[in-house]
C-alpha cells in the first residue's frame, strides 16, 4: 500500500535520509527503530508529506499530489509526538476533529467518536479541557482522533505514529500497541510508528525498519533483523539478550 523509491532529503546542503527503496504492505504494524538522530522523524515527515525530498512516496499506486486533499485525509492521519493545540477544547471536541473529512451525518459522527474514545481508554476524558490533560492523555486523545478520521477509508488507510506511547505508563503503553496491532491485523490498516523501546516493538510489530544516520540498514521481522549485535552497531552499547518462555528475545 506505501512504497517508497528514491526518497532523499537534505538541509544545508547535507543528507538528512536516504532511503533507496521500501514498502510497507496492508495489514502489516511496523515500527521505525534508531538512535537519536537517525532521520525516524524526518522519515515519517516526508511520507506524511508534511516535508518534502526527492523521490516518491506513493499510497495505493498514487503519488500523494495525486491524491485529492479530502480523499487523502480520510486514508492517511499522522499522531504527532506531542500536541500544541492551545484552543479551550474539551477532549470530545478535539476527537471530533477527526470528522471533518467525512460525510458522516452528525448522528453517526457522534457515535464514531464515542467508540474511538473508548478504544483509546478516552471516554472518562470526554468533557475535560485538551490543554489540561497529561501527555499519556493527550495522546491517547489524538489517537481516538485519528481513528475517527480513518474511519471510512475506501482502501487500507495508512497510521503514522511518532513515539504513540512515550507518555504512557506502563498499562496503557501495552493497551496502546496491542490496539495499533488490532488495526493493523483485524481491519487491515498498515500502521507505521516510531518507537524507542526495542522490546515493545519486538513484541508488538509485525517488521522493524532499522534507521542509522539517515540510511536504512535493516528491515524485515523483528526475530530476524534485531539481536545483540545489531543494537550494539546502532546504539553504541552491547545488551544482554534474554529469551522469554515463550522463545522471544528481550534486551536489557
Amino acid at each position: 500500500m506505501l512504497s517508497i523509491n528514491q526518497l532523499h532529503f537534505s538541509r544545508q546542503g547535507k543528507s538528512v535520509l536516504a532511503v533507496e527503496q521500501w514498502q510497507l504492505e496492508a495489514g502489516n504494524f511496523v515500527g521505525v527503530l534508531g538512535p537519536n538522530g537517525a532521520g525516524k522523524s524526518t522519515f515519517l515527515k516526508l511520507i506524511a508529506g508534511e516535508w518534502h525530498g526527492s523521490g516518491s512516496v506513493s499510497l495505493h499506486g498514487r503519488t500523494l499530489k495525486q491524491w485529492q486533499r479530502k480523499e487523502l485525509a480520510c486514508h492517511l492521519a499522522v499522531l504527532p509526538q506531542s500536541s500544541q493545540l492551545s484552543l479551550p477544547f474539551t477532549a470530545r471536541e478535539v476527537v471530533a476533529l477527526g470528522a471533518i473529512p467525512l460525510t458522516a451525518n452528525r448522528q453517526t459522527c457522534r457515535a464514531l467518536v464515542d467508540e474511538a474514545m473508548k478504544r483509546t481508554h478516552a471516554a472518562q476524558l470526554a468533557d475535560a479541557l485538551f490543554v489540561e490533560l497529561s501527555g499519556g492523555e493527550q495522546q491517547r486523545v489524538q489517537l481516538a482522533r485519528a481513528l475517527v478520521q480513518l474511519s471510512q477509508a475506501k482502501q487500507p488507510p495508512l497510521l503514522l505514529l511518532d513515539e504513540p506511547i512515550s507518555a504512557q505508563d506502563l498499562a496503557q503503553q501495552h493497551a496502546m500497541m496491542q490496539l495499533l496491532r488490532q488495526l493493523a491485523h483485524e481491519q487491515g490498516w498498515g500502521i507505521l510508528a516510531v518507537l524507542h523501546d526495542i522490546n515493545f516493538a519486538v513484541r508488538y510489530c509485525d517488521q522493524l525498519c532499522l534507521l542509522g544516520s539517515g540510511q536504512l540498514v535493516g528491515h524485515g521481522v523483528p526475530q530476524e533483523c534485531i539481536n545483540a549485535s545489531m543494537i550494539e552497531k546502532l546504539w553504541g552499547y552491547r545488551p544482554q539478550q534474554i529469551l522469554t518462555d515463550h522463545g522471544t528475545a528481550i534486551f536489557c
